[in-house]
C-alpha cells in the first residue's frame, strides 16, 4: 500500500470517531503540505507500480505526486504556485480542490475542527468566510509527519528529511526505509554499521588515502611527491619531459630557473627556450630588459626617464593615476596638497580621498582645519563651542580635575652619595629638581603635599616602621604656590643622615592619598617616591614584596591612587623599583642621572596627570 493511502486510512479509523468533520474539510482525506513532484492529466489516482513519479500522476492539479519505494503517493501540495487552488478552497487528496467549511469567526473553524490534531493555526479566512489551517510539522521540515498523510517518518527532527542523501549514521534520513544507502565517506573510507571505516592499509595519520594515486601518501604514508609530480600504481613520476630538481619537476627545455641543466639558471629576464637562456626582449649591456617598461632605458638602451617619471609603452610619462605638477609626478588621488588638481590644498588636519579632501572619521572641518568635536574644547561638539575654563569630553564641557601629589624624599644616609656626572649628591640634586618644579608656573594650581623617608621618632631618633606615622605630612596638602615656601624650607632644613624604612612610608602617604582623594572627589592624585635604595628594613616577607602588594592595594581601591617610582642611582640594579611602579599602575620607575633629569620627571608626572578628562 503507498505511504499516502496507508496514512488516509489511519484517519479515516481515526476521524471515523471525531466530531463532526473535524479531521477533513469534507470527505475525511488527511491535508498536507509537501514538495517535490509534477501533474498532468492522465489516469487519476495512479497507485503504482511505480519507476518515477511521472508514473503516479493522479490528474488533480493541486496534488504532488511521488513514487515512494515503487509505490505511488499523492499528497496535497502547497496554496501556492503550481498547487494553489482558488481562494476559499482547500487540497483534498483524493478530490482535489474542495471549498472549505463556511465559518464567521475562528472559532467557528476551532469547532469544526476540534480534535483534529493534523490541522494547526486553524483559522476563519476573512477575504472568503472560510476555514483554512496549516498542517501540522512540529520540526519545521516543510514535511508533514506520515500519521497526517505527509512521508516525515521523524517529525521531532528537521534532520529527518524525505529525498535528501544520506549521512554514514546508521539512521534512516531520507524516510525511505533504509539506512546509509548512498551514504559517502572522505577519502576512501567506506560506510559499515553507521561509520566511515578505513582499511588499515589506508590509513596516514587522521586521513584514509589511495596510497597508489595519493601524491602527499605515495606508496607509504608521508612519501610525498615533488611539486608538479603524480602518483601512479603507488610511484611518484613527473610528467615525460620533466626532470625532478630541488623537489619539484621542472622541464629544463622552457623553465628558467632550470635551464638546461637543474642548476641552470637565467638572469633576470631572460627565458628559457631549449634548454639555453635566452634575452627576448633586448639586451643592454648584458641585461635583459624591457624596453616598454623600464624606466632605465625606455624606448632603448639607457635612455632614462627623469625622477618620478615612468616608462609606458616605451615613452617617459607620469605613471597611471598621477599627474605632473611642478615636473613632479604626484598622486592627486591621495596628495593633500594637489588632491585632485595640482595646487588644490586640503585644510589643516585634512585628507585627500579619492581626489577629493575631506576630514578623517569622526572629524569635522571648523575654520579651515579638521578637528575632533569630542575633544576639542575650542569646538565641543560644534564648530565654535568654546568650553570656557574647562575641557571636552565626548561632545560635552566638563571641568578640568584638579592634579594632587603626594611626595615622598629619601633623606637616607645613601642619598649623600655623589650622583652621576653631577658635582651635587643625589639629595642636593633632588632637593633643587623639588624646589624648581613647586615655582614652575605650570605648576600653579597643582596639589603639593611632602613627607620624608626615614623619619625618626623618639628619643633615640630611630627611624618609625609604622606606617601611620607617615600619614602626618611634613607639609600638608595644598595648591601651588601657596606652600611652596614651605616646601623649600622644609628640604633646606633636613640632610641626609636618616635610615630608610620604605615600606611605611609609602604605605603611609598612600593612605594619606587616598583619604584626600575621598575628600575631595573632583580632583586626581598620585603618590610619588623619590629614593635610591631597598633596604632589609621594617618587613617580614621581603621590602619589594610589600612595596608591591602596597602599590597595587591603593591602584585597585576605590578611589584609585598610582604610585610613580622615580629611582635615584642604582645600589640594588637600575630596575629594582620598575615592579613596585608597575604594581602602581605606572609601567616602570623613572632611571634620572642628574637633577636636571629629576625635574623632567617630575614635569612628565604633572603633564600626565593635569588638563582635562
Amino acid at each position: 500500500m503507498a505511504l499516502a493511502s496507508w496514512a488516509r486510512g489511519v484517519l479515516a479509523v481515526v476521524c471515523a470517531s471525531a466530531v463532526a468533520v473535524g479531521c477533513s474539510s469534507s470527505n475525511g482525506s488527511p491535508p498536507f503540505d509537501d514538495d517535490a513532484g509534477a501533474d498532468g492529466s492522465v489516469t487519476r489516482d495512479a497507485s503504482g507500480p511505480c519507476t518515477t513519479a511521472a508514473d503516479c500522476d493522479d490528474a488533480l492539479s493541486c496534488t504532488i505526486d511521488t513514487c515512494l519505494q515503487g509505490a505511488c503517493s499523492h499528497v496535497p501540495g502547497p496554496n501556492a504556485g503550481a498547487t494553489a487552488c482558488p481562494g476559499g478552497k482547500l487540497c483534498d487528496a483524493a478530490l482535489g480542490c474542495v471549498s472549505g467549511p463556511a465559518c464567521a469567526t475562528s472559532a467557528d473553524c476551532a469547532r469544526t475542527w476540534a480534535g483534529d490534531a493534523c490541522k494547526t493555526n486553524v483559522r476563519c479566512d476573512a477575504q472568503t468566510s472560510t476555514c483554512t489551517f496549516d498542517v501540522l510539522d512540529k520540526d519545521g521540515d516543510k514535511h508533514p509527519p506520515v500519521v497526517c498523510g505527509g512521508d516525515d517518518c521523524d517529525d521531532s527532527s528537521a534532520a529527518v528529511v524525505p529525498g535528501i542523501p544520506e549521512a554514514c549514521n546508521g539512521k534512516d534520513d531520507n524516510c525511505d526505509q533504509a539506512t546509509d544507502e548512498g551514504a559517502t565517506c572522505p577519502g576512501v573510507a567506506v560506510c559499515q554499521a553507521g561509520a566511515c571505516h578505513c582499511d588499515a592499509q589506508n590509513t596516514c595519520g587522521a586521513d584514509c588515502v589511495d596510497l597508489q594515486t595519493d601524491e602527499a601518501h605515495c606508496g607509504t604514508c608521508a612519501t610525498r611527491c615533488p611539486s608538479g609530480g603524480t602518483c601512479t600504481k603507488g610511484v611518484c613520476a613527473c610528467s615525460p619531459n620533466a626532470t625532478v630538481c630541488t623537489g619539484a619537476c621542472a622541464d629544463l627545455q622552457t623553465d628558467p630557473a632550470h635551464c638546461g641543466t637543474c642548476d641552470g639558471s637565467c638572469a633576470t629576464g631572460y627565458s628559457c627556450v631549449g634548454g639555453h637562456c635566452a634575452c627576448t626582449k633586448t639586451s643592454c649591456g648584458g641585461v635583459c630588459v624591457d624596453t616598454q617598461i623600464d624606466a632605465l632605458n625606455c624606448n632603448g638602451c639607457n635612455k632614462k626617464c627623469a625622477a618620478g617619471l615612468a616608462c609606458v609603452g616605451g615613452a617617459c610619462q607620469c605613471a597611471v593615476g598621477t599627474k605632473s605638477c611642478g615636473g613632479v609626478c604626484i598622486d592627486v588621488q591621495t596628495d593633500e596638497a594637489n588632491c585632485g588638481t595640482c595646487g588644490t590644498h586640503c585644510a589643516v588636519g585634512g585628507v585627500c580621498t579619492g581626489g577629493v579632501c575631506g576630514c578623517p572619521s569622526g572629524q569635522k572641518l571648523c575654520s579651515g582645519a579638521c578637528i575632533d568635536p569630542l575633544t576639542d574644547p575650542n569646538n565641543c561638539s560644534s564648530c565654535g563651542t568654546k568650553c570656557s575654563g574647562g575641557g571636552c569630553q565626548s561632545g560635552q564641557c566638563v571641568a578640568c580635575a584638579l592634579t594632587d601629589l603626594s611626595v615622598i624624599v629619601d633623606q637616607s644616609g645613601s642619598m649623600s652619595a655623589a650622583f652621576g656626572p653631577s658635582p651635587g649628591t643625589r639629595y642636593s640634586e633632588m632637593v633643587s629638581a623639588v624646589d624648581t618644579f613647586v615655582g614652575d608656573t605650570k605648576s600653579i594650581g597643582v596639589g603639593f603635599a611632602m613627607q620624608f623617608l626615614g623619619l625618626p621618632v623618639g628619643t633615640t631618633a630611630t627611624d618609625s616602621c609604622v606606617a601611620s606615622d607617615y600619614t602626618n605630612m611634613e607639609v600638608p596638602m595644598a595648591a601651588l604656590p601657596a606652600n611652596a615656601g614651605t616646601v623649600v624650607s622644609r628640604l633646606a632644613s633636613h640632610s641626609a643622615s636618616t635610615g630608610s624604612p620604605p615600606v611605611p612610608a609609602l604605605q603611609g602617604v598612600l593612605a594619606y592619598a587616598k583619604t584626600w582623594r575621598q575628600n575631595n572627589p573632583t580632583h586626581k592624585g598620585a603618590v610619588v617616591l623619590i629614593t635610591d635604595s631597598l633596604p632589609l628594613v621594617c618587613t617580614t616577607v621581603g621590602v619589594t614584596t610589600d612595596l608591591v602588594a602596597a602599590a597595587q592595594s591603593y591602584l585597585g581601591g576605590n578611589p584609585s591612587v598610582p604610585t610613580y617610582v622615580i629611582q635615584v642611582g642604582a645600589d640594588d640594579g637600575p630596575t629594582a623599583y620598575d615592579p613596585v611602579a608597575a604594581a602602581g599602575g605606572t609601567s616602570a620607575a623613572y632611571h634620572p642621572s642628574s637633577g636636571a633629569d629629576i625635574l623632567a620627571e617630575l614635569r612628565a608626572i604633572r603633564a600626565s596627570l593635569t588638563g582635562c578628562p
